[in-house]
């Protein structure tokens, strides 16, 4: 399993964590792990398991508000581990000032308004999968 290489969706809206877990396993590469968690409590769970079998994690997809936490907590703690990561953020707020901030801030590569189009992640996460490799190798 060390070749694994995983990606990480996080969001407390159990439904729309489950709307996008289906969309990314209807395309998503035999090779890619994904991963769901419903909370940050939960991603540093999942987080510190996968470090544990050394799988990485490639592509993380955070809501922005999560109960208690931001999707910016998530991207910077699974940042230290995986620097080469690739991150995007949803977001059901539109503040292009506030985005810019992020992408400053936190490296952030992509951001998502809810709802989402199925193409527009399909080809974020297709296009991050090549960025993520190339990183790597």
């Amino acid at each position: 399993m060390k070749n694994k290489i995983c990606i990480l969706i996080v969001d407390d809206d159990l439904i729309l964590l489950e709307s996008l877990k289906m969309q990314l396993e209807s395309f998503l590469p035999s090779k890619y792990l994904l991963e769901a968690a419903s909370s940050f409590e939960e991603c540093v769970i999942i987080c510190n398991d996968l470090v544990e079998q050394n799988i990485r994690i490639a592509i993380v997809i955070t809501d922005f508000n999560l109960e208690n936490y931001k999707g910016t907590d998530v991207i910077r703690m699974i940042r230290n581990a995986n620097p080469n990561n690739i991150n995007a953020i949803l977001t059901g707020q539109y503040d292009t000032i506030a985005i810019q901030e992020l992408v400053n801030e936190i490296r952030l590569d992509f951001f998502f308004n809810k709802p989402w189009h199925f193409e527009e992640l399909k080809t974020f996460v297709e296009k991050s999968i090549e960025i993520y490799e190339k990183r790597e190798n």
